[in-house]
């Protein structure tokens, strides 16, 4: 049963909150409390999976009690459910909520919001995995790209095109500022795809503020074990591929950032778990095999899942998070068309088969394209003009 803990210091709101929930109580074990001192004392007295909480309460505010959550129990799902909004608390809260959701909320979303980050928990079994993520508060970021975008930055001339050039080369920049976007704190009528359009409606100033004053992009030296600028290249071509292959599908509008994200895991393997990343490639360099293949038998996780699982705790859309996780195993999700997880799956594997390389272990094997997969879903006669694509993308970079 999972165990859901609710703070707010106004017994109104945790009376409806109790209403609106009633029907779960046989699956959720549901406490509330009026006061961040009850909160902490619930926690220590028994496991919670998560905590959603308001913002502005009495004596430390609900930012505090997060950060003292994430200190002190790593694994709990931290959730935002306030009726504040605006900067200042998303400066507040960036670093130590999982997901934001606006009052007054809908008993669907809260309902899809606190299942669904229950369920991606299911993806990693291992709780010395899932401590480290909960710890998580950035991804690490090119130290020569941040300097670049500070730089931009101070141009007060420079366009919300040459902002997103910095930032579009850089995935753990890409990925906090559309987590940003399309927050409920900015209550956007539409979810925001790309970097161009995000830097535009943040504004410059904004961008500044939260690039220079709140470091939610951090700037940390490259992890051992992999070329970052390699990554982020290969990143890129991956999500412009799985683009391009999707060609504006329905549903798969978030090709591009499902393809930039796929391998965001190797990152926080790499700068988190330095130890096991290392184990793993050696692994293959020993007994050459795909890097999630080593990682498995390793670690019992692979960095697919790990990136998925932070992506779905930052709230991005299911189809990200299921393509992040299954682009190395696409046949175990059950699909009757083509989805987003082919687009990513299909356009990882031909980035690497153009001799773009891997982005992670050199020493990896190239993986292949299951004829009977692509059979299966109708687009076996598209591939070899997907394979062109691809390496005209190359050779257009090389050039």
């Amino acid at each position: 049963m999972k165990r859901i803990l609710f703070v707010d210091d106004e017994p109104l709101v945790l009376d409806g909150l109790r209403d609106l929930l009633r029907r779960h109580r046989k699956e959720w074990d549901m406490s509330f409390v009026n006061s961040i001192e009850a909160a902490v004392n619930k926690l220590r007295t028994a496991p919670f999976d998560v905590i959603v909480t308001d913002i502005r309460m009495p004596g430390m505010d609900g930012a505090a009690l997060l950060a003292q959550v994430m200190n002190e129990f790593p694994q709990v799902v931290r959730i935002v459910l306030s009726g504040q909004s605006g900067l200042e608390t998303a400066f507040r809260t960036v670093s130590v909520a999982h997901q934001f959701l606006s009052k007054p909320c809908d008993a669907v979303t809260l309902e899809n919001t606190i299942n669904r980050a229950c369920n991606l928990r299911a993806l990693i079994h291992n709780e010395k995995l899932l401590e480290v993520v909960g710890h998580i508060d950035s991804l690490p970021s090119q130290p020569h790209t941040y300097v670049k975008l500070v730089e931009r930055l101070r141009d007060e001339h420079v366009s919300a095109a040459g902002i997103a050039e910095i930032l579009e080369q850089d995935m753990a920049m890409s990925v906090k500022l559309l987590q940003l976007v399309n927050s409920a704190f900015f209550g956007m009528p539409r979810r925001i795809h790309r970097i161009e359009d995000a830097v535009t409606f943040l504004g410059q100033a904004m961008i500044r503020d939260l690039v220079l004053s709140v470091s939610v992009f951090s700037m940390e030296r490259s992890p051992r074990g992999i070329d970052s600028a390699e990554m982020q290249r290969h990143a890129m071509l991956v999500g412009n591929l799985a683009m391009r292959i999707a060609d504006g599908a329905p549903g798969l509008e978030d090709a591009f950032l499902a393809g930039m994200t796929h391998d965001m895991g190797i990152l926080l393997m790499a700068s988190k778990l330095p130890g096991m990343f290392g184990r793993s490639t050696q692994s293959v360099r020993e007994n050459p095999r795909p890097l999630h293949v080593a990682e498995a038998e390793l670690l019992g996780v692979t960095h697919a899942e790990l990136g998925a699982y932070l992506l779905g705790l930052w709230g991005f859309a299911d189809p990200v998070v299921e393509a992040v996780a299954f682009h190395h195993r696409p046949t175990e999700v059950l699909q009757r068309s083509f989805d987003m997880v082919s687009a990513v799956h299909i356009a990882d594997v031909l980035a690497q088969e153009v001799g773009d390389g891997h982005g992670d272990v050199s020493e990896a094997p190239v993986a292949e394209i299951d004829p009977d997969y692509v059979e299966s879903l109708g687009v076996r006669h598209r591939l070899d003009a997907w394979r062109e694509t691809a390496r005209t993308m190359v050779s257009a970079e090389a050039a």
